[in-house]
This record gives structure tokens, C-alpha cells and sequence, in this order.
């Protein structure tokens, strides 16, 4: 297990250390048995005190590399240190400042508990309606095929339940939502993305075909003015407004399905989906300019 560099630094110095101290005794033993004409024993001390010398220097080189590193772990450190308790001073501060959620009497709790049971239950109810009115009308939803994954509307008396897919005022949930330049924005939207794309799908043939053309067949002067259309609807919106709109208006997807392919929340989608078709507008000149781009443009104008 590599060890810390400190470690290590400290190490190489109580070995350079211990090993400086173990030389001076043998030297000292060797002095001590030289006058002592014991030549033999002089002789050991000697090569213990040489040995010793050699494991101190080797420690003392290894210390020596070590302690720039070591220098600059503490310097980092402390650095780190310095870092953490502003963070911390800021956190207390904002902790200070920062509304603590009111601490709710026995009453206050009971009502809230019985207001959120019976939105629990108005949604279940909701539910098992939906369910009666597709069943009603003939429709087997499983949220696992396409059809599942899109918009559909049920219209019509208990007994005579119709289903169709979601025209353009019910893609918008809200009615005040509705207003005449969106449902607009979104039907010049479809119809554009519709005549771009059409004939990508050849019509079968039963029967080889003869081609008596002299030149590779071109892209239709219509569907090559509306791919160049629908391009410039997408550079003007944004890429990310024009796949919800796609995935909204092209598919039929609903906001819970965009939400399990990880797109968003549901909320956050129907707000983007709304901004969205109020770029289209724009784009289209069924709406005013932006207001933000309005006063950044006038911002602009008066720095230049």
C-alpha cells in the first residue's frame, strides 16, 4: 500500500538518524578497543561503523529527495485548509440568513395530511376514470407500445366513447393557453415538417419500374424549399425547442413519456413546450419580436 509522502519523509529521517547513531557508537568502540591494542575487535568496529555510515547516507539522499515534495504537500495542504474554513465561514453565513421552514402545529399538520390525501385520492380517481373512458371507447392502452406513448383524446357520450389522437388545442393543456397565433404556429409547424419529409417513404410497387432518366433524380423543388424552411425554423428556436416540439407535435408524445426518456420533468417540459411554440410564432411573424431580445438589442445600441 503506497504510503503518504510525509510518511516517507519521515522515515528516511529517523533512519538517516538512527543509522548516524548506531556509526558513532561503533566509532567510539572503535577508538575505545584501538587503544586498547585489541587490533581484532577494532577491526569489527570498524566494518559496523562503515556499514552504519553507508545506511545514513543512503537515508540522508532519500530525505533530501523527498523533502521538496514533502514542502510542497504542506503548502497544498494548508492551502486546502484555508479553502475549507472560508467554505465554511460562507455556509454559516448563508445558514444564518437562510428562512427556516416553520415548525407546524398538530392542527396545522392534520389539515395538511387530509389536503393531500384528497389530492391523492382525486388523481386515483382521475386515473380510474381515464380507464373507464378507454376502455369505453375501445382502447387498450399499454404504455410499452407507440400508441401508448402518445396523446390521445377521448370525446363523446358514456355510450358512444370515440379516441383520436390530440389535435392542436389539446396538446396545449391549459385553455387560456390556447390563443390563435400558438394553434397556428403549431399547424404551419406540422404542415411544414409534413411537406419536408414527404415522399421519404416510397409507395410499394409490385412491379420493377423503368427508369428512362438521363441524370440522377433531384429532390423535388417543394420538399427541397420546405427542408430548407423547416432547417431555418430550427437554427431560429434552438435545437433543443425543436426536438420538443417533435417529440410533441410530430409524435404526439405525451410529457409523462418525455420524462421517462430522461428529457425532464413534465412541468419544466409543458413550460419549455409553450416557449417553443412562441419561438415558432415569431419565426413564422405571427407573434411581436421577443421582448428580451428587444431590450438586449437596445442595450446594444446605446454601448455602440
Amino acid at each position: 500500500m503506497p504510503q503518504h509522502i510525509d510518511t516517507r519523509y519521515e522515515t528516511a529521517i529517523a533512519r538517516r538518524d538512527r543509522w548516524a547513531a548506531s556509526a558513532a557508537k561503533h566509532r567510539a568502540a572503535q577508538a575505545k578497543r584501538t587503544a586498547a591494542g585489541k587490533t581484532a575487535l577494532a577491526k569489527i568496529s570498524q566494518e559496523a561503523a562503515e556499514k552504519a555510515e553507508a545506511h545514513a547516507k543512503a537515508n540522508a539522499r532519500e530525505a533530501d529527495r523527498l523533502a521538496p515534495m514533502a514542502q510542497r504537500a504542506q503548502a497544498l495542504r494548508q492551502q486546502n485548509d484555508l479553502v475549507a474554513e472560508a467554505r465554511l465561514a460562507r455556509a454559516i453565513e448563508l445558514a444564518a440568513v437562510t428562512p427556516r421552514p416553520k415548525a407546524l402545529s398538530p392542527k396545522d399538520e392534520r389539515r395538511q395530511a387530509k389536503e393531500q390525501e384528497k389530492r391523492d385520492r382525486l388523481a386515483q380517481q382521475g386515473q380510474a376514470q381515464r380507464k373507464r373512458d378507454e376502455r369505453a371507447a375501445g382502447v387498450e392502452h399499454d404504455p410499452r407500445t407507440a400508441a401508448g406513448q402518445r396523446e390521445i383524446q377521448i370525446r363523446g357520450p358514456a355510450v358512444d366513447k370515440r379516441a383520436s389522437l390530440a389535435d392542436y388545442a389539446n396538446l396545449i393543456h391549459r385553455q387560456t393557453d390556447r390563443t390563435p397565433p400558438r394553434l397556428l404556429a403549431l399547424e404551419r409547424f406540422d404542415t411544414l415538417w409534413h411537406r419536408a419529409h414527404c415522399g421519404l417513404m416510397a409507395t410499394p410497387r409490385y412491379e420493377r419500374g423503368v427508369d428512362t432518366s438521363r441524370k440522377i433524380a433531384g429532390v423535388p423543388d417543394d420538399r427541397a424549399e420546405s427542408l430548407r424552411l423547416i432547417d431555418g425554423v430550427k437554427a431560429g428556436i434552438g435545437v433543443e425547442m425543436f426536438a420538443i416540439l417533435f417529440h410533441r407535435v410530430i409524435n404526439g408524445h405525451s410529457f409523462s413519456w418525455m420524462a421517462s426518456q430522461g428529457m425532464g420533468e413534465s412541468e419544466r417540459l409543458g413550460v419549455l413546450f409553450l416557449a417553443a411554440i412562441d419561438a415558432t410564432a415569431r419565426h413564422f411573424g405571427l407573434r411581436e419580436r421577443s421582448r428580451a431580445v428587444e431590450v438586449m438589442e437596445q442595450g446594444l445600441q446605446i454601448a455602440s
